[in-house]
């Protein structure tokens, strides 16, 4: 097996604001990625050499060293991991740092901004990670057959009550436990997988987890549903609405618990095959859920084509809602029109409690996002959702990772 090199992923990240650093922290290690944050300069100089990251994510307000100083610093010592450069300053400030950094000859992957959207750091912590070396088939057949398939649940909820908040269900999304490489990201394989053509197998180990934690969570929570993503090239498959339905009825679990989301670049498909797919799907008693609406060209087309129960309004969006108006009168034009359609609106990418509150008032019917909790694993849901039952919320979402606050981070 060739040398694998996604294991070696290291990120120093120095802000003197340890909650942002701890927030930046989770955001990276979710995504694989070793991470550890200082407060100082001074920090990061000590650890430097004996800890050789891959990646530097560098507050230009490091404390007892500026950036411009942190930079020349890692210019000298022919620094050859990836910087992100970050601060509360104008992009024009951050942006003059990226270039005296690549001046100096220093690999710059980009800036953020603070207040910090995690979906734009997360973004950019993606884009400056090294590229993995491709997975084998050898490899995923062993995933497939010694259960290194896992999923992680992205918890939805609902908005109708703003003091309770409750869970209404998860979004179920699937990552790899490499032995070898640690938890890779669906980004990191999912090529591979379609270009061996296991994207069917894998699917259906993705349905059989899902619906067995499925079935144990609405014995619990009468009403509690889970979406599940469908790949694109599995809609041509004519008999796929049956063996969803008998994975579901063998499970315990009723299609009308399951919601299946089709991403709008597969729902432009045209072919007949999809439309027959879908409907049966919906005849099933399944939920269809347009996922990423509001980011291709014939998204009202699609809504008027194809037999969707529910819209799921794109991150990009939702994210900016806080701080860009444009953001926010699409949200709100998307919340009408999935209501005049009657369909159900989730909203995802929720970083802020204004953001939460802003949708709560335009009546959107649930959301998911980072400011909530992190995609969490079965068993760490139980403990979440137990958590979370337990408080009265008033706009004051809990979240099990430390929150990007605000005057730091969105």
């Amino acid at each position: 097996m060739a040398m694998m090199i996604t294991a070696m992923q290291r990120m120093l990240i120095v802000d003197p604001d340890r909650d942002t650093g701890k927030a930046l922290v989770t955001l990276a290690v979710d995504l694989g990625i070793e991470a550890r944050a200082v407060a100082s300069a001074g920090d990061l100089i000590e650890l430097f050499a004996g800890w050789q990251p891959t990646m530097v994510c560098l507050n230009l307000n490091a404390g007892d060293m500026d950036g411009v100083e942190l930079i020349r610093w890692l210019s000298e010592q022919e620094c050859g991991a990836k910087l992100i450069i970050m601060g509360s300053q104008d992009g024009k400030v951050l942006n003059t740092a990226a270039n005296l950094a690549t001046a100096r000859h220093l690999e710059v992957a980009g800036t953020l901004r603070k207040p910090i959207v995690a979906d734009e750091a997360i973004a950019l912590f993606k884009a400056s990670k090294m590229k993995p070396e491709a997975v084998t088939l050898r490899e995923i057949e062993q995933a497939l057959g010694n259960g290194e398939i896992v999923l992680r649940y992205q918890p939805k909820i609902s908005l109708a009550d703003m003091r309770v908040l409750p869970v209404q269900g998860v979004e179920a999304l699937v990552r790899w436990h490499h032995p070898a490489r640690g938890l890779l990201s669906p980004d990191q394989f999912l090529g591979a997988v379609a270009l061996h053509g296991l994207m069917g197998q894998l699917t259906e180990r993705v349905f059989e987890i899902a619906f067995a934690d499925l079935a144990r969570w609405v014995r619990q929570w009468p009403g509690f549903t889970m979406a599940v993503n469908v790949p694109g090239d599995l809609l041509s498959d004519l008999a796929l609405p049956d063996k969803v339905e008998a994975r579901a009825r063998a499970a315990g679990v009723d299609p009308s618990m399951i919601v299946l989301e089709i991403t709008e670049s597969v729902a432009l498909d045209d072919q007949p095959a999809t439309l027959d797919v879908l409907t049966r799907m919906r005849l099933k008693g399944f939920a269809l859920a347009l996922d990423d609406f509001g980011t291709g060209y014939s998204s009202l087309v699609e809504l008027y084509r194809m037999p969707f129960s529910e819209i799921k309004i794109d991150r990009s969006f939702v994210s900016q809602a806080e701080r860009d108006q444009d953001a926010r009168t699409i949200v709100r034009s998307i919340v009408g029109l999935g209501h005049n359609l009657g369909l159900r609106v989730v909203a995802e990418g929720v970083e802020t409690a204004k953001i939460l509150s802003f949708l709560a008032e335009i009546g959107c019917e649930q959301a998911q996002g980072y400011y909530i909790t992190v995609p969490l694993s079965a068993e760490a849901f139980d403990n979440f959702a137990l958590r979370w039952s337990a408080q009265k919320h008033h706009l004051r979402v809990v979240s099990d990772r430390p929150k990007l606050k605000p005057g730091h981070a969105a």
